[in-house]
C-alpha cells in the first residue's frame, strides 16, 4: 500500500458564496509521488474575513489520477491544528482524472474494493496504518473509520472553531510501484449545505463529420441538478456558452446526455458547466477536440461602428490589410489570434472598406461597411 500526502501551496481564491457557505480553491496540481510524500507537501488554502465559526467542512478532489488509489492517503488540517484522516486504502481500481468530493453529506464511506469513481463519499479510512512524515501531521489524527472503530467526522473534528487561517491538504503515497496526480488542486467548503449536484463520468467527444462534434456524458446521481452547459475555448482558458441540456433534477440512476455543436475552432477545448437549482455551478474536466475541418475565416460585425473582428478558426498566422475604395491602406497587422479585434481610427469616415486577410491557406477578402 502507498501512502500520500496532500500538501496545499497557500492560494485562497474566494469562489461561492452561498448563504453561510464558502468555498475557496487552490488549482496548483499535486504530483503523487510513488512512495513518498507529495509534491506540495503540503498543498495550502487561506481563509481570511468569514464571519463565524465552523459548522462543517468539505473538500473536493480535483482530477484525480493514480494507477493504485488504495496507496494514497489524504489528512486535511485546520488552522486551529485539528486533523482528519479523510482518504485512506480506498478504491480497488485505477482512477482516471476524477473529481469527487469528501462530505459529511456523502451517501456512504468507500470501500477497497469498490470502482473509482466520481461522487461525493464520507471520509474514509479502511486501514488507518498511515504516517504524514513530518512536517505532516504523522500519526496525531482523527479517524472516521472503519478501521480500528473510528466514527470521527469533518463536523466532530472541525466544528465550533473560526475557519479563518491556512488549512493544510497532506498527500502521501504508502507503497512503491505507482504514482498518480491531483490535476486540478482541491477546493475547501466552509459549512456545505448541499452536496454536488451531479455524479459525472464518462465525459466524451467524438468528430461525427469535419465540422460536426459530438458529445457526451453519463450522471449516477442527480441532485437538485437544472442544466448542463457545453462551454468551449480556443485556448483552454477563456470559455463561451454554446449550447444548454436541461437535465432530470433528481435522479438515482444511470442517465446518458449527448449534444452535437458546430467545431468553432480548428482545435476546440470543451467542458460542462453543471448547474443546480440554487444556481451553484460546477464544471467538468477540460477536452481538446480535433475533427480535420478547414474553417474559413470571418469578419463581424458587418456593418460595423467603432470596431470589427476578424474570426480566424484555425489560430495560423494571418496578415490583414485595410483601404480605401481608392485603394489606400488605412490599417494593417498581423495576428494569430482566433478572435482578433480592430478598431477604427478617428480619421476615419463611414462607408465601405476592403479588407484583405492572407493566410496560409490563401486570401480572403471583405468589403466592410464603417456606420
Amino acid at each position: 500500500m502507498k501512502q500520500i500526502y496532500f500538501l496545499f501551496t497557500l492560494l485562497f481564491v474566494s469562489s461561492v458564496c452561498l448563504a453561510q457557505t464558502m468555498t475557496y480553491s487552490n488549482p496548483a496540481t499535486i504530483n503523487i509521488v510513488d512512495n513518498t510524500t507529495a509534491s506540495q507537501y503540503s498543498s495550502d488554502i487561506a481563509v481570511a474575513g468569514f464571519t463565524g465559526t465552523v459548522n462543517g467542512v468539505a473538500i473536493t478532489i480535483k482530477g484525480f489520477t493514480h494507477s493504485a488509489p488504495s496507496d494514497v492517503a489524504i489528512c486535511l488540517e485546520s488552522p486551529t491544528g485539528q486533523k482528519l484522516l479523510v482518504q485512506e486504502a480506498i478504491w480497488g481500481t485505477p482512477a482516471s482524472d476524477i473529481t469527487y468530493m469528501i462530505s459529511d453529506l456523502g451517501s456512504n464511506q468507500v470501500g477497497s474494493f469498490d470502482l473509482a469513481s466520481s461522487g461525493t463519499y464520507k471520509p474514509t479510512a479502511n486501514s488507518g496504518l498511515v504516517s504524514f512524515n513530518n512536517p505532516g501531521p504523522g500519526s496525531a489524527y482523527n479517524n472516521p473509520g472503519p478501521s480500528s472503530s473510528g466514527n470521527a467526522t469533518m463536523a466532530s473534528t472541525f466544528a465550533g472553531a473560526s475557519p479563518n487561517g491556512l488549512w493544510r491538504l497532506w498527500v502521501v503515497d504508502i507503497s512503491s510501484g505507482d504514482a498518480g496526480q491531483i490535476s486540478g488542486g482541491w477546493d475547501l467548503t466552509i459549512n456545505p449545505n448541499t452536496v454536488l449536484p451531479v455524479d459525472l463520468a464518462n465525459f466524451s467527444t467524438s468528430c461525427e463529420t469535419n465540422n460536426i462534434l459530438n458529445i457526451q456524458w453519463t450522471t449516477y446521481n442527480e441532485q437538485n441538478s437544472k442544466d448542463f452547459t457545453i462551454q468551449v475555448s480556443p485556448d483552454g482558458s477563456n470559455f463561451e456558452d454554446v449550447k444548454t441540456v436541461n437535465a432530470s433534477g433528481n435522479s438515482q440512476i444511470e442517465m446518458t446526455y449527448k449534444a452535437s455543436i458546430e467545431m468553432p475552432y480548428a482545435k476546440t477545448f470543451i467542458r460542462l458547466k453543471l448547474a443546480d437549482l440554487n444556481n451553484k455551478n460546477i464544471y467538468s474536466e477540460v477536452l481538446e477536440a480535433v475533427c480535420g475541418a478547414t474553417l474559413p475565416i470571418k469578419v463581424k460585425p458587418n456593418p460595423a461602428t467603432d470596431f470589427f473582428i476578424i474570426d480566424n478558426p484555425s489560430g495560423t498566422n494571418i496578415q490583414y490589410v485595410l483601404t480605401d475604395m481608392e485603394g489606400k491602406i488605412v490599417l494593417d497587422g498581423f495576428s494569430k489570434s482566433v478572435h482578433h479585434t480592430v478598431n477604427f481610427t478617428e480619421q476615419m469616415v463611414s462607408g465601405m472598406y476592403i479588407l484583405k486577410v492572407k493566410s496560409d491557406t490563401g486570401e480572403n477578402t471583405f468589403k466592410i461597411t464603417k456606420n
